[in-house]
């Protein structure tokens, strides 16, 4: 099961280099430089797959390899010609640059749909100094692969925005998916919450889902947001 959850899903990393147009060492290259996404995933011999987000898993008779969101072809875009432009500054520039776009996709979502949990101040107005506080992790999840693990399509850091800000509301209405008891209007928000995640978000493999926020947040949730 998870061998055909990783086929359908992603990528391995001979066929993700050729999807961005390089070799299989200058892919290499870019991630040691922190300039691109790791892999999703690993899959040793043994059968173990490893992510940065749920450490290593058994699943038998998963592949070995490296594999990859086909999506976060774009960031390995930007890596190179960030490389190209500044040479061994191309790191900061690149995570400089993925800081403020990610900070205005979070204005533009807080804008349109409200305070954002963790990051609005007691007034409801958009906490910077929470983001600035919060977006060393953000960075390192981001090059460490876990948006390739969870973001249905990480193309951009809007997409990621607006997930993991859904992903945020859920964990609040449902304190983090342990609440049992809501009101008929709170049964409309999350019911509209869990349909947007789910199309944000990826399924999660076999191996992993009984750990994932899909099953916390969506499927052990949906009895008490019944109607």
């Amino acid at each position: 099961m998870v061998d055909a959850y990783l086929r359908e899903h992603f990528l391995v990393a001979d066929a993700f280099a050729a999807q961005c147009g390089i070799a299989a060492d200058e892919l290499d290259a870019l991630i040691g430089r922190g300039l691109a996404p790791a892999p999703a995933y690993e899959v040793d011999e043994r059968g173990d797959m490893h992510s940065f987000v749920f450490g290593a898993i058994a699943a038998p008779g998963a592949p070995a390899g490296r594999w990859f969101h086909p999506a976060t072809v774009n960031w390995v875009t930007k890596a190179r010609h960030a490389f190209d432009r500044h040479g061994d500054d191309a790191a900061a520039a690149l995570e400089t640059g993925f800081r403020d776009n990610y900070r205005q996709a979070l204005l533009d979502i807080h804008a349109a749909q409200g305070p954002i949990p963790g990051l609005s101040t007691a007034d409801g107005h958009f906490d910077r100094d929470a983001f600035d506080a919060q977006f060393p992790a953000l960075w390192r999840h981001f090059l460490a692969g876990t948006f390739g693990v969870c973001v249905a399509r990480p193309v951009d850091e809007a997409h990621i925005a607006e997930k993991e800000t859904v992903q945020a509301r859920l964990t609040q209405l449902t304190a983090n998916g342990t609440r049992r008891d809501f009101t008929a209007s709170e049964k409309i928000v999350a019911r509209a919450l869990v349909e947007r995640y789910a199309t944000l978000s990826l399924p999660f493999s076999p191996a992993e889902y009984g750990r994932s926020s899909r099953k916390r947040l969506i499927e052990d949730m949906l009895p008490y947001f019944a109607a």
